[in-house]
C-alpha cells in the first residue's frame, strides 16, 4: 500500500470510527431524502395544473395578465428545486405555498383535481417536515463533530489553490434577477400601454372570418376594413360569429383579450427572480459560510482522506472502514493514495471544510472544498482500509 503522510504539528484528535458511526446515523431517516418529496410535488403540481378548468375569455370577464398566478405557478416548480438544493429557501417557501393553497379558487375543479391538489398539500407538508429534518441532523451533526474534536482549534491554512467560494453563483444570481426585473419593466409598460388604449378605445362589433392563424384571428370591421388581431386562444372564437373590437387607430384587439402576448416576458421575469434569487442566496450562504470558516480558529479532526473520481473521501482515522465517512469536491494537487490529514471546520451535509495534508515531498497542501460536503458513499475500496 502507498505511504499515508501527516501533518504532525496540528495538534488534533483523531476523528475515530465509534465517533464518525454516529455522525453518519445522525442523517435524517430515508422519507426526508429531499428526492422523494421533491419528485412527488413536482408530479403533483403537473396533475393540478393540467387539470385545472380553464375559463374562457369573454367581453364581460376579459383575460388579463395574470401575474398572480403565475407567480403561485414559478413558486411551486422554485420549490421543487429548493426541496434539493436550498433547504434555507425551502422552509420558508412552504408555508407560503401551503397558505396560497387556502384560496378557495384553487379547489373549483372536480374530483381529479381536487385528487391532484390534495396531493400538492401533501407534498408540501411532507417537503417541508422533511427539511426541517435535515436542517436539525445539521446541526447535531456539527454538535457531534466539535464533541469529537474536543475543543482544539487551530488557525485554518490558505488553500494551495485559492477558491472564492459561492462568487460566481452570486454573480450568477445578481445576473438573473438583473434579466428578470428588466423583462418585468418590459412587460409592465406594455401592459401599461394597453390599458390606456383601452380607457378611450371605442368598442365595435366585427364578424370574426378566420381562426385558422397562430394566435390570431382576422376580423371584419363594420366599415368593411379587415384587420389582423393577436389573441392567446384563437380555437375559442368560431368562424363567423361576431365578436366585441376594441378600437384606438392603428390599435385592435379584442374586448374578451384585451392586452398584448407578453407570455415569454412574464416567463423571463419569473424564472429570472426565481432562479436568479435561488442562486444568489445559495451563492452567499455559500460565501458566508467559508468566510466564517476562515474567519479564526476552526475545530479540527485528524482524519485519513483519499482522492478518487474528483472526489476527496474522508475516513476514520483509526482506518478499519472501506466506505467513506463523507465526501467533497476539492481542488488541488491532491494525491490519490490514502494520507493522514487534518479537516478544518465542523462536518455536515452542506458545510464548508479545508483539508491539510502533506505529501511524501513534505509539500503541505491546503484543500478547500468546491462542492457541499455529503454523507454519502463513493465506491467500495477494501485497499484504502487501514487495520
Amino acid at each position: 500500500m502507498n505511504p499515508i503522510t501527516s501533518p504532525e504539528d496540528i495538534p488534533a484528535r483523531p476523528w475515530l470510527r465509534a465517533d464518525t458511526h454516529r455522525w453518519a446515523m445522525a442523517r435524517p431517516a430515508v422519507w426526508a431524502r429531499p428526492w422523494w418529496p421533491a419528485s412527488a410535488l413536482l408530479i403533483s403540481v403537473i396533475a393540478a395544473i393540467g387539470l385545472a378548468p380553464v375559463e374562457p375569455c369573454t367581453g364581460a370577464a376579459p383575460c388579463g395578465p395574470e401575474w398572480l398566478d403565475a407567480v403561485g405557478s414559478i413558486g411551486f416548480f422554485a420549490q421543487v428545486v429548493w426541496l434539493v438544493v436550498l433547504p434555507e429557501a425551502a422552509l420558508v417557501a412552504g408555508p407560503l405555498l401551503l397558505l396560497w393553497m387556502l384560496d378557495p379558487s384553487t379547489w373549483s375543479g372536480g374530483p381529479a383535481e381536487w385528487a391532484a391538489d390534495t396531493g400538492v398539500v401533501v407534498s408540501l407538508c411532507w417537503g417541508w417536515a422533511a427539511v426541517v429534518l435535515r436542517l436539525r441532523a445539521r446541526r447535531v451533526q456539527r454538535g457531534l463533530a466539535s464533541e469529537a474534536s474536543g475543543g482544539v482549534t487551530s488557525a485554518v491554512p490558505a488553500p494551495t489553490v485559492r477558491v472564492r467560494r459561492g462568487a460566481v453563483r452570486i454573480v450568477a444570481g445578481l445576473a438573473g434577477l438583473a434579466a428578470g426585473t428588466a423583462a418585468g419593466v418590459f412587460a409592465v409598460l406594455g401592459d401599461r400601454a394597453d390599458e390606456a388604449h383601452m380607457a378611450v378605445a371605442e368598442r365595435v362589433d366585427a364578424k370574426l372570418l378566420d381562426n385558422r392563424a397562430d394566435a390570431q384571428v382576422v376580423v371584419r370591421l363594420a366599415d368593411g376594413t379587415r384587420r389582423r388581431v393577436d389573441v392567446m386562444f384563437p380555437e375559442d372564437y368560431e368562424r363567423g360569429s361576431t365578436v366585441t373590437v376594441l378600437v384606438d387607430g392603428d390599435w385592435v384587439r379584442l374586448a374578451a383579450e384585451p392586452y398584448g402576448d407578453r407570455l415569454g416576458l412574464q416567463l423571463l421575469t419569473l424564472l429570472g427572480g426565481a432562479a436568479g434569487g435561488g442562486v444568489l442566496l445559495s451563492g452567499g450562504l455559500t460565501a458566508a459560510r467559508a468566510r466564517v470558516l476562515r474567519g479564526g480558529p476552526a475545530p479540527v479532526l485528524r482524519v485519513v482522506a483519499v482522492r478518487h473520481g474528483g472526489f476527496t473521501g474522508i475516513f476514520p482515522a483509526d482506518g478499519g472502514q472501506a466506505d467513506p465517512v463523507l465526501t467533497f469536491r476539492t481542488v488541488g494537487p491532491a494525491a490519490q493514495w490514502p494520507r493522514e490529514g487534518v479537516l478544518y471546520g465542523l462536518p455536515s451535509e452542506g458545510a464548508e471544510l479545508v483539508l491539510r495534508t502533506t505529501t511524501p515531498y513534505g509539500q503541505v497542501v491546503a484543500e478547500a472544498t468546491t462542492s457541499p460536503v455529503r454523507a454519502r458513499p463513493l465506491q467500495r475500496h477494501p485497499e484504502h482500509v487501514r487495520e
